[in-house]
């Protein structure tokens, strides 16, 4: 379970400044924004933990790394700068060596860059898709620095009530009204205390200069028009405190929050969930974060109208599982009976529309114009044969966009949270007799199926029944 911080400490701390007395008086050598921060570190983490900064070169991760690196003296670190090159834009390797010669320069650190390759998932936004392929990235340096490294990132107060407003208008439960936690696991947020402004009054102050990414202005980006568009409108027209209306309701929200996890705690099991007799009378608040909890532990994707079915009666959930009414009182929740699907033969790839498990696999020859929600595309090289078969015992695949580094079949299943029971029958895409794979199709390719506009492709799309719903297809 991921760790919560206390999150009403943080938030005060940061929201105020430690103006009452703290039992002991920081040098006045240090900026009032780095005494700030050295007391938001002492909360935050161990002396001489080792930290992995994400460095996008922008003012509030470039304040980060100046408020680490000052103020290492009175709470020391060991401190690692990992800067992802997304190589979305041409000026991409010019910034990161600017980033890389300024931070030497003015802090005498070294910033590692690692350049990634950012591919969408079918039906996935290049957005999305960029922050999935850094936080990756970012997490194989934590784990190289060591199990007890802490990833740091420079989310700041600003981004926070724009993330909760965000929630609010497209909707969102109690957990998402809580808005970004300063701790999840080895991630820490150190600076959801501290406004733009501030940081980057903090950065001017001393002489430092920053890069402006241009996406963070494009209107098709909805953080983006919150941001520019309906924040100073609220500001303006409706309350000019409203940032602090909306970080007050958070840190509410993140109170209720951990009230809920209390019955989560005691009631979960591997894969199977129990409410006891009597939980009818409970909030609903309490049942259905119970059950959004569990789901997302067993990988199913839950709406609100299936937690309302399951409360009123008997109900089918997705991928298998059974809502039950027991004659006790309580409501259990497991998979359903197991479903005979005969895992398929291997199938040589050719166009076509085949069954294939539960579901149909249907593949196309075409000439690659850009990726498209549904499809998989991999080359079509009359010099290398590929088929189409199941999982097995040895396979092992070089994801597109991990630099060559080997994943197992089954982590690409957790991620893409396909449950445990269609992993038998997922169509896998390689060349025959051997462990290597190209794609699995609907969720990952490889980098031996890199493919560019122009070049002849298969393209391969696997569908299920509904009542084997899974979140990727």
């Amino acid at each position: 379970m991921a760790t919560r911080h206390p999150r009403q400490r943080i938030a005060v701390a940061g929201r105020i400044g430690f103006s009452r007395k703290i039992g002991y008086t920081l040098s006045m050598k240090y900026h009032p924004l780095e005494r700030r921060f050295i007391m938001t570190a002492r909360a935050l983490w161990a002396q001489h933990t080792p930290l992995v900064v994400g460095l996008s070169g922008g003012a509030d991760s470039l304040a980060l790394t100046r408020l680490l690196h000052r103020t290492a003296e009175e709470w020391p670190v060991s401190l690692h700068l990992v800067h992802i090159n997304h190589q979305l834009r041409s000026e991409s390797a010019s910034e990161a060596a600017w980033l890389v010669q300024w931070v030497e320069e003015h802090l005498g650190l070294p910033v590692t860059v690692i350049a990634v390759d950012v591919i969408p998932f079918p039906g996935e936004s290049l957005e999305m898709a960029a922050r999935r392929v850094r936080y990756q990235a970012l997490w194989r340096a934590v784990d190289d620095v060591g199990p007890d490294a802490r990833l740091l990132t420079a989310h700041q107060q600003d981004d926070q009530v724009e993330t909760i407003l965000m929630r609010i208008l497209t909707g969102t439960g109690i957990r998402g009204l809580s808005g970004i936690a300063p701790v999840r696991g080895r991630l820490i947020r150190p600076l959801l205390g501290f406004s733009r402004a501030s940081l980057e009054a903090y950065l001017a102050d001393n002489g430092w200069t920053w890069l402006e990414d241009a996406s963070n202005r494009d209107p098709r980006i909805m953080r983006n028009r919150i941001r520019h568009e309906v924040l100073p409108y609220l500001r303006r027209a409706i309350n000019p405190r409203v940032d602090r209306a909306l970080l007050r309701l958070a840190d509410d929200a993140a109170v209720v929050e951990d009230l809920l996890q209390g019955p989560w705690d005691t009631l979960r099991e591997t894969d199977r969930l129990r409410l006891p007799p009597g939980w009818s009378t409970w909030p609903e608040a309490v049942v259905a974060r119970v059950m959004l909890k569990w789901a997302e532990q067993m990988g199913i994707r839950l709406t609100y109208e299936h937690i309302r079915q399951a409360v009123s009666g008997d109900t089918d959930w997705p991928s298998g599982y059974q809502v039950r009414h027991e004659p006790d009182g309580s409501l259990t929740v497991a998979a359903g009976p197991p479903i005979a699907i005969r895992s398929p033969a291997p199938l040589v790839v050719t166009a076509g529309q085949w069954p294939w498990g539960p579901g149909t696999l249907t593949i196309q020859s075409a000439v690659f114009q850009g990726p498209e929600p549904g499809w998989t595309d991999i080359p079509r090289t009359p010099t290398v044969p590929l088929e189409c078969r199941t999982w097995r015992p040895g396979d092992r695949m070089r994801p597109l966009g991990l630099g060559g580094h080997q994943k197992k079949l089954q982590d690409l299943f957790i991620d893409a949270k396909i449950p445990r029971s269609a992993r038998s029958w997922w169509p896998l895409v390689g060349p025959p007799d051997q462990p290597w794979i190209w794609a699995v199709v609907g969720i990952r390719v490889s980098e031996e199926a890199r493919v560019q506009p122009g070049q002849p492709v298969w393209r391969l799309r696997f569908q299920v029944p509904q009542r084997l719903e899974t979140p990727m297809v």
